[in-house]
């Protein structure tokens, strides 16, 4: 095979879109997972993102957060949670609370379609397990 001699192109630097670029300061994010490690990594990276970050552990210590008076423009919560709760009733228990002013976000490793019917729904979204981060990224660009 012959080939014609190429020249050498210098290489574009990449673009960030200035969505990926921006801080978050503005965005307050409640996180929901019965794992505390899984909630202390949820809060180191919304946080280098400039989110305001609250977590809790279930639906008790969520109604707890909202009581202060603090009101979270995304809610990110696992689905399964201790006590035989669900993701889906802590954002039905902060829907009845605070209305249509929050994203709510289901994240979880199972995909019924009993579950992604139930969820969609009641108007949330669903991230499957293992979530990347540009996919939490999009949703809190788009409340920002």
């Amino acid at each position: 095979i012959t080939l014609e001699r190429g020249e050498i192109v210098e290489a574009e630097p990449a673009i960030i879109s200035q969505a990926e670029n921006q801080p978050l300061q503005h965005v307050k994010v409640l996180c929901v997972d019965n794992e505390v490690d899984i909630l202390t990594g949820m809060r180191n990276l919304l946080e280098r993102w400039g989110c305001e970050v609250q977590t809790s552990l279930g639906l008790v210590d969520s109604m707890k957060v909202l009581e202060k008076g603090w009101v979270p423009d995304v809610i990110f919560s696992d689905y399964r949670l201790d006590y035989e709760r669900t993701g889906l009733e802590v954002l039905q228990q902060c829907r009845l609370r605070l209305g249509d002013s929050f994203e709510g976000v289901i994240i979880s490793a199972d995909r019924t379609d009993e579950m992604l019917s139930a969820i969609k729904s009641n108007g949330f979204s669903f991230i499957a397990k293992p979530v990347k981060p540009l996919k939490l990224r999009a949703v809190l660009n788009r409340v920002g």
